[in-house]
């Protein structure tokens, strides 16, 4: 019996590590190594100026927060995160986001707050799950038409864009959803 008992104490100990889904990893390289185990990456306030194109390979990826960095851009990888539904990149220094964007079908929350964005993609309005949105305090001109597709938006925040000019069919749409 003891011996059965150290045989599977042996087995247990030599199983590969499981994802874990509650832990959240604060270092880019240490997610790198396991990406497939990785649920919450929190890499806000660390001075990127630029992602790894391998950030797509986070495949598990729920929540992804850049707050506070230095990026310019995003990877058109960014698109392969299928499983996000939190993305934080506000107060960065984006001035575009790349078509990819609207491959994030699961994307409930995004935090686009403080960049230098002047235009949306069109690709956009395939966010169809995102019900939090905070595009204030960017250099917005117009919203893509497909802006209209966001049917599940519950919260948006516009504010801080003087130049922003919306469609009588944007304003429309707003309206109904009592949104500004």
């Amino acid at each position: 019996m003891p011996r059965i008992l150290f045989l599977f104490f042996l087995a247990f100990c030599s199983m590969p590590a499981v994802a874990q889904p509650g832990k959240t990893y604060a270092s880019l390289e240490e997610a790198l190594k396991t990406p497939e185990k990785v649920y919450r990456l929190q890499l806000r306030y660390n001075r990127l100026t630029e992602l790894p194109d391998g950030i797509g390979r986070f495949s598990n990826l729920v929540h992804l927060d850049l707050r506070g960095n230095l990026l310019t851009t995003l990877p058109e990888s960014i698109g392969m995160l299928r499983n996000l539904e939190v993305l934080d990149l506000g107060e960065n220094k984006l001035t575009a986001l790349p078509e990819s964007i609207g491959m994030l079908h699961r994307l409930r929350e995004l935090n686009l707050r403080f960049n230098q964005l002047e235009y949306l993609p069109e690709t956009f309005g395939r966010l169809t799950q995102l019900r939090q949105l905070d595009l204030s305090g960017n250099q917005l001109l117009v919203l893509p038409a497909s802006f209209l597709q966001l049917e599940r938006l519950l919260q948006l925040n516009l504010g801080r864009n003087p130049r922003l000019q919306l469609s009588p069919a944007q304003r429309a749409f707003l309206e109904e959803k009592k949104l500004k």
